[in-house]
């Protein structure tokens, strides 16, 4: 039987302690989680390593807000 791939999470927020409350959950539970503070840094992230769930919390404000998702990924 093949082993299982750990699941991995990427938080956007820029609240920090919002970000950080939420990591700590995750993590207690299994997954790997990533953080990134702002819509820009989660994009890159998003668009360069493999987060099989992405489920946002808020609406993208400021510089993201009325963005579509990059090309190639699904919201």
């Amino acid at each position: 039987m093949p082993a299982e791939r750990p699941l991995d999470v990427l938080i956007m927020d820029d609240e920090d302690l919002f970000a950080d409350a939420c990591r700590r959950t995750l993590e207690e539970a299994g997954p790997s989680v990533t953080t990134a503070g702002s819509g820009r840094e989660g994009l890159a992230l998003a668009q360069s390593a493999p987060f099989p769930v992405l489920s946002t919390l808020k609406y993208f404000r400021g510089e993201y807000a009325g963005t579509p998702p990059p090309a190639g990924k699904q919201v």
